[in-house]
């Protein structure tokens, strides 16, 4: 039973009581006998079934809770953080046993059987348990945290002593601290005038890179300063890695070029402009393609034939219309004067609609040949007898030509018609190409020769060093040209825009170290130091430490906002 839990807990469940139904549950030390029931020795604590009795270290029991038998579960459990234990019964808690156990020495879960035919199943978490124990945890942090953060007692001063407040001064300089690291310019000044208004109290800024503030150094070039630091950070948080560079360069120069530190941070940001690159081109694939699937069932690829006396209909690539007694048959396709038979494509399969009209030349004014079709399916020309067709199919791509339809009130030589006691005129309409799809197209194609042309320069760039970390960055940046979808690889973490943030914070930090200041700001030093005490303190067996978790507290705190 580790400490560094926090609060341990298992269950048994009773099968069968046996003779005597003398079955114990709890925890003993390494030293103690397995042939004795646990909570009759010292250093071992039990709760037994016979009597309800709770047994700590001697063989007197105290009354404790009810006795349990076939059919029941009983769980146990200890709480690392105020050292104490507790018992329950199907889910219901029976409240503390058990005071001041000494954790110093490992423990171990047990359970005692004493009489023939006695059987139990123990559940260390495989199973789900029948008390609520996550809430019960839930509740224990809780209460924990609330001892942490609760107010405290100022100490008595002695005779005229000013009273001074000694932890709201201290948060408010560490809060603006932060701020103006960061060159939250706006917030910091916001942040100074509400505590003046409000506590009515100036804070105490010791720090040069706050003087301005209080108006011992140029106000006006530390503002600058903080200004120019938000305005690279805004660049870089927004993908503009060039803008942030030239901004860099233009306002600190020297930053990108010291040896270390700035030669690491131009590395990375070079690196994010690759994967920006690759996420505006996946963007605009994604974009596309939508487009395209939207496209595949417009109706402009359908082609319907209707009237009140003969109805017939072309989709895809079958053609039909109805005959006098309303059964339907083929529509034959003229081709050409020369065969009969409908084109096929290379595979034997024939050809769409579409592509069978994309095959015929046009001769009348308005650019297309006339087609008639008897009810008995004899198909002839109508316009000029002296029509040319094509005799070869040219199919671009899947994408060149569109076919449409619109129904014709009469018969005209830019249609072709149906016969059935009566005239259907049809016109069919070819359109060339949209100009914005291949506009489209050639865009996608323009940015991954953009993309691959970088990555080479990148390559070329960086070919010569010998540091592992910069071709195993290589190496992971230019996996994402392996998959057709970066975005839904096992690399689409690297086009995660969190990194623009974590390369931001570290420019940042680049840019104050440039000008001797500190590299992080006190309050997060603060924090990260907290959180290595506390993970110390908890692989050290301190209970109260591995209930604690400051990313959960926060994350209650922010959405209680």
């Amino acid at each position: 039973m580790r400490p560094q839990c926090g609060i341990y807990y298992f269950e048994m469940r009773v099968i069968s009581k046996g003779d005597d139904g003398y079955i114990g549950i709890g925890f003993c030390g390494t030293d103690n006998k397995l042939n004795r029931l646990p909570g009759w020795d010292e250093g071992s604590w039990g709760y037994h079934g016979d009597d309800g009795h709770s047994f700590a270290g001697c063989g007197i029991g105290k009354g404790y809770g009810p006795s349990f038998t076939t059919g029941d579960t009983v769980g146990c459990g200890v709480n690392f953080a105020d050292n104490t234990a507790f018992y329950t019964k199907n889910g219901m808690f029976l409240g503390t046993a058990f005071n001041s156990i000494k954790t110093s020495t490992p423990l171990f879960p047990c359970v005692g059987l004493r009489t023939p035919r006695e059987v139990v199943t123990v559940n260390f978490g495989q199973d789900a348990f029948a008390f609520d124990i996550v809430q019960y945890l839930n509740d224990q942090k809780g209460t924990l945290w609330k001892t942490v953060v609760e107010d405290r007692e100022e100490t008595p001063k002695a005779g005229n002593e000013p009273k001074i407040e000694p932890y709201q001064v201290n948060l408010d300089q560490l809060i603006l601290s932060y701020l103006v690291h960061h060159g939250y310019t706006g917030t910091a000044k916001a942040f100074l005038k509400d505590k003046s208004y409000v506590c009515d109290t100036s804070l105490c800024i010791a720090d040069a890179k706050l003087a301005w503030f209080t108006g011992e150094n140029s106000q006006a070039d530390e503002e600058n300063d903080m200004s120019q630091r938000q305005r690279i950070r805004t660049a870089l948080i927004s993908g503009q890695v060039d803008r942030a560079i030239e901004l860099t360069q233009k306002y600190f120069p020297g930053v990108l070029d010291e040896n270390g530190k700035g030669e690491q941070i131009m590395f990375e940001l070079k690196c994010r402009k690759f994967v920006e690159m690759m996420s505006d081109y996946t963007e605009q694939e994604h974009a596309l393609r939508r487009k395209n699937e939207a496209g595949s069932i417009s109706e402009d690829d359908r082609l319907s034939i209707g009237s009140s006396d003969v109805l017939g209909s072309i989709c895809g690539d079958e053609a039909e219309v109805l005959d006098g007694v309303g059964r339907r048959k083929p529509m034959p396709i003229c081709t050409t004067s020369t065969s009969s038979s409908t084109p096929v494509s290379a595979s034997g399969r024939r050809l769409s609609y579409a592509a069978i009209a994309a095959s015929v030349s046009p001769t009348s004014s308005s650019g297309f040949h006339a087609i008639s079709v008897s009810p008995t399916g004899t198909p002839s020309l109508n316009g000029s007898e002296s029509t040319d067709i094509d005799e070869g199919i040219s199919i671009v791509n899947r994408r060149t030509r569109r076919l449409s339809t619109r129904r014709s009130s009469s018969s005209s030589s830019s249609g072709f018609s149906m016969c059935s006691s009566g005239l259907l005129s049809y016109e069919l309409t070819l359109e060339e190409e949209d100009e914005d799809e291949r506009l489209e197209h050639g865009s996608t194609a323009s940015l991954m020769r953009q993309v691959m042309k970088y990555g080479q320069q990148l390559q070329e760039g960086y070919r010569k060093s010998e540091k592992p970390r910069v071709r195993e960055r290589l190496t992971e940046l230019f996996s994402l040209l392996a998959y057709p979808d970066p975005s839904a690889s096992p690399v689409a973490c690297l086009m995660d825009k969190s990194g623009r943030d974590a390369l931001a914070t570290e420019l940042n930090a680049a840019i104050l170290v440039h000008q001797n200041y500190p590299e992080i700001p006190p309050l997060e030093r603060i924090y990260r130091q907290t959180l290595v005490s506390r993970r110390e303190l908890a692989f050290d067996g301190h209970g109260k430490a591995a209930l604690i978790s400051f990313d959960e507290q926060c994350a209650v705190h922010s959405l209680s906002n």
